[in-house]
């Protein structure tokens, strides 16, 4: 069983699969039933030992927007790998912590496409255009691993980052 998950895994590699690894938890990280992805984007960047960056960003139906902004924002709890630190949904005006913002918010990873995704998402959150959310491990004051989520409601943008330092 093993042989054959990380053979399915190379040939995605291979042909480009376009399924986002986030794509099946939208509805649950959005408390939203239906999501309708109308375009994702993924890029993913190696840093060496055991660090690693993915960003997934999918644009979504206005429905699905306006779904999220007039239910209950509740991010779920994540117990993937074991248990996880969670700060969940808020306005884009609440301050970030900043390890967190460090780990997730800068550019330093050398891939010119992330760093103008990066400044995109920083504008999101110095304008209040949204949300955010994250989990973190093993702690939010020591964040080693952080899956950090915003929400463009201008644009109807949602983008997942997950950081691995």
């Amino acid at each position: 069983m093993k042989i054959l998950y990380i053979a399915f895994f190379v040939i995605c590699i291979l042909f480009s699969c376009k399924s986002g690894v986030f794509e099946n938890d939208l509805s649950t990280l959005l408390n939203v039933e239906d999501v309708q992805i109308l375009s994702m984007e993924r890029i993913d960047v190696s840093g060496g030992l055991r660090k690693s960056y993915l960003m997934e960003v999918y644009e979504l139906s206005p429905s699905n927007i306006d779904s999220f902004t007039n239910s209950k924002k509740i991010l779920p709890e994540n117990n993937e790998y074991g248990p996880w630190e969670k700060y969940g949904w808020s306005n884009c005006h609440e301050k970030i912590n900043e390890d967190i913002k460090l780990i997730v918010l800068t550019s330093d990873w050398g891939d010119k496409k992330l760093g103008i995704k990066l400044d995109s998402i920083n504008h999101i959150l110095n304008n209040n255009r949204g949300y955010f959310a994250f989990y973190c491990k093993p702690t939010i004051e020591e964040p080693e691993y952080v899956q950090f989520f915003v929400l463009d409601t201008l644009k109807n943008t949602l983008y997942i980052m997950d950081s691995n330092m």
